[in-house]
């Protein structure tokens, strides 16, 4: 029901000049959903398209996402340490385009230079520099400064945000110590203060709004080693985020989400408070970790369901809030060495969230979920170098905590399978890997899928992964 294409490209250069060391890593990613059209969409009903024919559907929805981002890092000695620089650039562009012109309509909008029916592009400058010092006298640590800088220009035919530019600014440190080699505690706290400007907008209502925040959150934690193969730690950390601009202002058709979404100028930013626990036992064979979490969450910003739909695109309307809210959870893993050639896993994961104020579920949670495993590493065949065969089963139980108006989702378990292996080449080894999610082709919904409403979530899934390591030097 869903087409997709996707290019990746990435490059990696790394310099030794006399004063440190410098990296630069640049990575370009496109990718381009064509989603199928909602049920009740105008067009279809209308016009009494047969959508088990694709020529006679008309242009589907579709989203392109464009991510580049390029990043030089510096590492850069000094006494008791080392500087890190940190400098990164990245270009967001977001297209959407509904299901309202023909193929050919679609082709003469190109032509003639038309805007789309929607587009984001954000330009996003990040900075940071930092001091490492070493752990002298069982103390280390770090300390810096971070900012950054947003501009969002809307540029489609319809406005779902606004224009809007943020600053962001801070400072950090966080320090650890040692005192014992079983024990070590760990502190650290930052400042900020950000600025959010949104340009005034007549087709979402939208006044000229400057909102500015300040900030202090910090965090705590210790580790404990009573023995050789067992540690247990814990931390409690005050977090705070702001609301973004699509939480403050989207008012419209998200047409890659399926969703109306509708936001809230008069969000306040969130306060959290987190308390963790961790136990991790690691055997010569055997490994265990387990977790939990309590998260109580002053303001919780999230995105909920309502009663209405849409008229013009039959999409149900998705607001964003707040409340006070509770998270908690935890999740278990284990991995089992049964052989040399053969190794076990199995794990655990849950989360629950409620709505303080109301005393309900919050909507939008994962479910239940248990997984199991078993790889085979095999002896070298022929030609083929590490080959191995995996087998991976998941089971997603039945989603019963939800909120209003969110359907519930059955249970369901899904099988997948990979294999590969090292093929050596002139210089170097080529890994192939060949993957394979859901074997068994089975239909399921995905709880927090975007299309659970209309749509199944994707069926047999095959892929194959072709590595070849290379370098660019010289000799001296």
């Amino acid at each position: 029901n869903t087409g997709a294409g996707e290019f990746d490209a990435g490059l990696s250069v790394e310099g030794d000049p006399s004063w440190g060391r410098l990296i630069f890593n640049a990575t370009n990613y496109f990718q381009k959903y064509q989603i199928s059209p909602e049920p009740g969409r105008m067009e279809i009903e209308q016009n009494a398209f047969d959508t088990s024919r694709y020529d006679t559907l008309p242009a589907m929805p579709h989203q392109e996402i464009l991510h580049t981002r390029g990043n030089l890092d510096a590492y850069i000695p000094a006494d008791f340490g080392h500087w890190n620089l940190d400098l990164t650039y990245q270009l967001n562009s977001r297209k959407e385009e509904g299901v309202s012109e023909s193929r050919d309509a679609e082709m003469q909008k190109k032509k003639l230079k038309l805007k789309p029916e929607a587009l984001l592009i954000l330009n996003d400058i990040d900075f940071e520099s930092k001091y490492n010092w070493n752990g002298a006298y069982h103390l280390g640590g770090s300390a810096g400064v971070s900012g950054s800088v947003k501009i969002n220009s809307t540029e489609g035919q319809k406005a779902i945000v606004p224009d809007f530019s943020s600053l962001n600014g801070g400072a950090f440190a966080f320090a650890t110590l040692s005192p014992a080699p079983v024990l070590k505690f760990s502190l650290g706290g930052r400042v900020d203060e950000m600025q959010l400007s949104a340009s005034a907008n007549d087709q979402l209502e939208i006044k000229k709004t400057t909102k500015d925040y300040t900030t202090f959150t910090g965090s705590g934690g210790l580790a404990f080693t009573p023995l050789e193969f067992l540690e247990i730690s814990g931390s409690v950390g005050r977090g705070w985020r702001a609301p973004v601009a699509a939480e403050l202002f989207f008012n419209g058709a998200d047409e890659g989400a399926a969703r109306y979404k509708v936001g809230d100028a008069s969000l306040v930013p969130e306060q959290s408070l987190n308390v963790d626990g961790t136990v991790k036992v690691s055997a010569a064979r055997v490994s265990v970790e387990g977790s939990i979490f309590h998260n109580n969450v002053d303001h919780y910003i999230y995105l909920a369901p309502t009663a209405d739909f849409d008229s013009a695109t039959a999409l149900r309307k998705y607001k964003y809030t707040q409340a006070d809210a509770e998270l908690f959870g935890g999740e278990f893993a284990t991995q089992v060495s049964v052989t040399k050639w053969m190794i076990l896993n199995a794990g655990l994961d849950m989360v629950r969230g409620r709505n303080v104020d109301a005393k309900k579920d919050l909507p939008l949670i994962p479910a239940d979920r248990v997984t199991g495993g078993v790889k085979f590493t095999l002896q070298n065949i022929a030609i083929a170098k590490h080959p191995y065969l995996q087998l991976t089963g998941r089971y997603f139980a039945k989603q019963e905590h939800i909120a209003d108006f969110e359907s519930v989702t059955p249970s369901y378990y899904l099988f997948d399978a990979g294999l590969g292996c090292e093929l050596p080449l002139k210089t170097r080894d080529m890994t192939i890997d060949l993957l394979a999610e859901n074997l068994l082709n089975r239909a399921y919904y995905d709880h927090l899928s975007r299309y659970k409403e209309y749509a199944l979530d994707p069926g047999l899934d095959i892929e194959l992964k072709c590595s070849v390591p290379f370098g660019i030097g010289h000799r001296k």
